[in-house]
This record gives C-alpha cells, structure tokens and sequence, in this order.
C-alpha cells in the first residue's frame, strides 16, 4: 500500500506542474481573448479612475465619485496607472493589470499555503485549483474585474506577515512592517469592510493560537503583535477619513435586518448562488444525453460535495493540534461565516442577482478550496473515504480551466483569436470614431466599455434618464465629465432600441437645440447634438443660469394626478404630490420658488421643502397655511456641497394643492 501511494505521489509531482502550466496559459488566454467578450463597465473603471488620476494629478481625485465608503487605495486600477505614462489607456493596458493582479493572488495563494506546512505537491495541487477557473462567474471575481481576488491575496499577505511576527524573531521588524502597512492600507480604503474581511477573523485566529498553546508560554509576543495591528487599524482609519474629507463619497443604503421570510428568501438565492459559482448548474450550451451533458451533471453533484467537504475540512483543522493549519482554517472560517451572515440576515446584497449576491463570499471560499485541496493531496484530517473524493473534487476543478476560460469565446466565434475581437462593443467603437464623435453620453452599461474599448479616442460617460431628459450618473465618475467647459463641441446620446421610449426628445431639443444628424448602428441609435448635453441648466452643479422643474408626467411624486401643467392632489389624498430632482448644489445662497395653488376653507393645506440627502436633510421648508395662488418662496444656504437636492410638496389632503413647478435662483453672496 505505502509503495503504491509513493508511487501514485510521484505521478501527481511529475504531473501537476504540467497542469499548472496549462491552466497559466488557459488563464492569459481568457484575461486577454475571453474578456474582451465579457469586459463590462464595473470592471473598465479601473480604467477610468486611473485616466482621472493622471489627467488631475491627484491620487485622490477631488471630483471622483466614490462609492459606499470604498477608496481605491492600492487596488487595480494603481497597476493601470503605473502603466499609463507608455501605453494607450484601452483594453491592453485592462489586460496588463489583470495580468499582474493574478500574478499577486497566485503569490499570495502560495503563501497562503505555506502557512499549512504541506508538500509541494499539495501547494502545486492548491495552484492548479486555484487557476482552475472554476467557473465563468468564479473567474471573473477572482481574475476578470479582479476585485474578490485583489480581496483574497490582500488577506493572504496580511495572514503570512502577522505569522511571521510570531515566529521569526530574526527578520522580526521587517514583517511588522508588513503587516502595518497592509494593516493601514486595508483600512484607509475601507474600516468597515477590513473589520469584516479581515481584522475580526484574524484577531480571532491569533486568539485560537494562543489559547491552544501550552500553560506558562510567553504571551508578551501575542500582546505585542495584537496591539501593533490595532494601532495599525486606528491609522488606516484616520487616514480613511481625513481622506474622505477631501472627496466625494455616495455612501451605501443603510443595512436592515430581514424578517423570517427574508432570511428564508436569502438562504435558498445564496445556495442557488453557491451552485452557479462552483459551476454546478447546468447550462443552456449542453444537451442532456451528449458528453457535455455528462460533464454537467459531474460537475453537479462535485458542487454539492464541495458544499459538505470544504466546511468539513475547516471545522477539523480548526480543532488539529498543528498551530499553522488552525491559525489558517480559524481565519477562514470566521472570514466566511461573517460573511454569510451578513448576506442572509440584512439588506446587504441584491438577491434579485444570485451571481453578483454571492460574490461577498469569494475571498473565504477561495481560502477553504485550498485547505481541502491540501488536505486531499495530503491525506490531513480526512477517512480515505473522504479523501478519495477529495481528490475527485481536485481533479475536476484543477481541469476546468479550459471550460470555464474558454465558454464566452466559444460562444461568439469560430474564428482564431485576434488581438482585437469583432465584438458587438468593439464595432459600435470603431462606428463612432468613424463618425468623428468623441464625446457622449450612454447607459452604465455600455459608457464605460466602449471608452476603453476605444482606448480614450471616444468617450462615453454614464448617465441616467429622469422625466425624459439624460442626467449624470455620478456614481464611479468624476464631476468634470459632467461640466459644459469640459467638453466643447458636438455631443452624442447613445441609446439602444429599448432605451429609446426612456427620451422626452423635444424637452431635451428644447434645452439644447435640435439634433443635427441621428444614425443607426444595428440596433443602436446615435442622437448628436451641436451643443454638449452639459449645458442643460439641469446639469449645471454651479447654477449659473436659473433652473426650471415644471410638472409633468415624469415627476415623481406618490400621489395626485397630472391636469393639464399641474400635479394636482384633491381634497382627502395626502403625502407627497411632488419630490424630485436629486440633483447636486455647489456651496452658496440659494431661492427656490413653488408655483403651488391652494383651493378650500382650510387653514393647513400641507408644506413645502427643500432637502438633501434622499429627504433626509431638511434644508428650507415653508407651510401652505392659506388658499390661493401666491408662490411659496424659500431661501437657504450651504456651506458645503450637497447632493440629492429635492424640492416637494407634501398635500395634507385637507383642501385642493395643484404644483405647477419649481424655480430655482443663486443667490449673491452677502
């Protein structure tokens, strides 16, 4: 038996480092052929942001939007950037970032491993796994936009140096160092997220190690690194918000727990999630009886092995004697049931999106596919029951690269790989530039995909549609894109035949002039204008020239009807007949007018206001305390910028309210 074993073990050495090589190859093949099929605009604003930094020569652009408390501090896009001073900001330079992301979470996996003191066949095994792909969807968390897998070896690295605090006296300061500055960078970009990801799991598998360790041991050296991590913490802290106090940030809704049926609702998307990221369902390219067939159904039942096995395998090693693999599987195992906590119980994720739902849980399911795959190489903590499947389960995903790197391709084109793919995306870019159109404006989706895939030569910048008329979109972009001195000339609106009903096109030729010229690209339409759409008073942060929101059927409002120009809520309906823009306001004084008639005997017909915030910031508010005609005027000020500025009217039902518009002025400044 021992002979057979040695045997077998010295097939799998000689082996595995041919299956790591092709998986590396399968893997640049889909960084560099199959992304540019599934390139989207989450993943080209790393692309974006890096374009912003160097054209402003700020690091922390002063108008970039960000995002629900997330600052890209060293994060993909530092790699596009170090790049950018030599190579044209497009999809090559995309590619060239992912390519030495993977390179870091390969390292970091490494590292990873080393902590568990396994052979090297089991570490080569953990690699080949873990440029596997998996899946689609896995491979373009951990590889593609890279996000989850930046996330991965950022706790692998941070996990490796506060080991090495422990255990290597020697070159004891310059793994503090390495963890301090880890440590920091993780919580400049985000506190809430690294005391989830990362400090809360770490702390806690430190703690594990130490209380396994025997009586009498010195605790000086666990105090000492616990203590310089969290002076670590409370730096990057300080830093994330002396930073935040010179940028724009849109924060996140806040979280609500979930009742019973919401718990219940969330449970059965996260497995269902679990099963589509561990390629586990089938799929519409392979018939039931046919060998693709056959290979789904495999892949079927090793997800539901995977989903028993992994968390088998923690809970043992977190209970084994050795102090590396307990520290790890700890990590691990708090890391991911934090997680899954927060995605089951609260409002965190959309779950209207399985595959973008589960995509919190990627970092920590990427750590416990390691530890099994280690495990089932090396026999550790497993019946041999176990472990045959365990490396059943090795064997499948160490091999699916060249599925899961290969489904998008395969599903466009027959054709060799070219440097540049005939995409839909790619030929609507070269459309454009052949038209001579450098600057527009288009759904998310498709603004930030085609500036890359044009490499800058046409700029498309993300908007929304509110009451017929294109508004910024300011999420992950820079207000400048959205300012009429940052762009002269023509203009484009890029819509696709289901965006088109979205456009009041008279109330926006009414703003900024008719369109000069419409063209067809499939089923594109390109809308150009002489002027920059960034002229509409709407969009003007400044307010140089008075804004007008007269009422309309697209103005939101929760109750009355439209008659004739005006909203109009009747006696007995209250709440809010009119709220709306959600635009932004610089710094300044500020008078807006409600053309608001009033009709009835009472003596409280409701309340006008001015807010900010999604309503949550009352800046002005006026009462509608008799009838008539008389505008309703307010007059406000604001030391800082404000963002989600509405003007409503709230009815009280007691008497007729009809809201014709809102007028806004700025003010001199006393």
């Amino acid at each position: 038996m021992s002979t057979t074993f040695n045997i077998s073990r010295s097939r799998m050495e000689r082996l595995l480092p041919w299956v790591l090589a092709l998986n590396l190859a399968l893997l640049l093949f889909f960084l560099v052929f199959d992304y540019q099929v599934i390139l989207h605009s989450d993943s080209a604003v790393k692309n974006l942001l890096a374009q912003e930094i160097r054209e402003t020569g700020e690091y922390f652009p002063s108008e970039w939007n960000y995002a629900n408390g997330d600052l890209w501090v060293l994060f993909t896009h530092t790699f596009v950037l170090l790049f950018l001073p030599f190579l044209r900001n497009g999809i090559g330079l995309h590619i060239l970032s992912d390519v030495v992301t993977a390179a870091l979470i390969l390292a970091g996996g490494w590292a990873f491993m080393s902590l568990l003191q396994v052979t090297r066949a089991a570490r080569i095994a953990g690699l080949c796994v873990l440029t596997g792909g998996i899946s689609v969807l896995m491979a373009e968390h951990v590889f593609g936009q890279a996000a989850y897998g930046s996330m991965f070896y950022a706790g692998a690295f941070l996990l490796y140096c506060y080991w090495q605090q422990l255990h290597a006296p020697r070159r004891y300061w310059w793994w503090t160092l390495g963890t301090v500055l880890l440590c920091a960078q993780l919580f400049w970009a985000n506190p809430l997220r690294a005391i989830i990801f990362y400090a809360l799991p770490l702390l806690a598998a430190a703690a594990a190690l130490r209380l396994a360790r025997p009586a009498g041991v010195d605790l000086r050296p666990h105090v000492r690194t616990a203590l310089l991590f969290l002076l670590s913490a409370a730096l990057g802290t300080a830093l994330h918000l002396a930073t935040m106090s010179t940028v724009r940030n849109l924060p996140a809704p806040a979280l609500a727990w979930l009742d019973f049926d919401g718990v219940l609702h969330n449970l059965k998307v996260t497995a269902y999630g679990l099963l589509i990221l561990f390629d586990g369902m089938p799929r519409w390219d392979a018939a039931v009886a046919s060998p693709m067939g056959a290979y789904r159904a495999l892949r079927f039942v090793a997800a539901l092995s995977l989903l028993y096995l992994m968390p088998l395998t923690v809970y043992r090693m977190t209970a084994t004697g050795h102090p590396g693999r307990m520290f790890v599987a700890v990590f691990a195992a708090i890391a991911g049931a934090l997680n899954l906590l927060l995605l089951l119980t609260t409002s965190l994720a959309d779950m209207a999106s399985p595959d973008g739902a589960i995509r919190y849980l990627v970092p920590s399911l990427l750590c416990m596919l390691l530890l099994l795959t280690v495990a089932a190489v090396d026999g550790l903590h497993c019946t041999p029951r176990e472990r045959a499947v365990g490396l059943a389960l090795v064997a499948v995903l160490a091999t699916s690269s060249f599925v899961s790197y290969t489904f998008p391709y395969r599903q466009f084109y027959q054709v060799p790989p070219a440097l540049k793919l005939p995409t839909q995306a790619a030929r609507l870019a070269a459309f454009l530039q052949q038209n001579q159109l450098r600057y527009g404006y288009s759904s998310f989706w498709n603004a930030g995909k085609l500036t890359v895939l044009s490499a800058q030569a046409v700029r498309v910048r993300q908007v929304l549609f509110e009451r017929g008329l294109p508004m910024p979109m300011r999420k992950l972009s820079s207000n400048r894109w959205y300012d009429a001195s940052y762009h002269h000339g023509e203009t484009f609106l890029l819509l696709q035949e289901s965006e088109l009903k979205q456009v009041d096109l008279p109330a926006l030729s009414a703003r900024i002039g008719a369109p000069v010229r419409t063209l067809r690209f499939e089923d594109w339409h390109v809308i150009v204008f002489n002027r920059n759409l960034a002229e509409m008073a709407e969009w003007n942060r400044t307010l140089a020239r008075p804004a007008h929101y007269p009422a309309s059927g697209e103005t939101p409002h929760l109750v009355g009807t439209l008659q004739g120009d005006s909203l109009v809520a009747a006696p007995g309906e209250s709440g809010v007949l009119t709220y709306g823009p959600g635009r932004m306001l610089m710094s300044g004084r500020y008078q807006v007018t409600f053309e608001v008639e009033r009709a009835g005997t009472a003596d409280d017909f409701g309340y006008v206001d001015v807010t900010a915030d999604a309503g949550t910031r009352v800046l002005a508010r006026g009462e509608l305390s008799e009838a008539g005609g008389k505008p309703v005027v307010l007059t406000f000020a604001t030391p800082v910028e404000l963002s989600g500025v509405e003007f409503r009217v709230i009815a009280s039902g007691k008497g007729r309210v009809a809201m014709r518009g809102a007028h806004i002025v700025r003010l001199p400044q006393q």
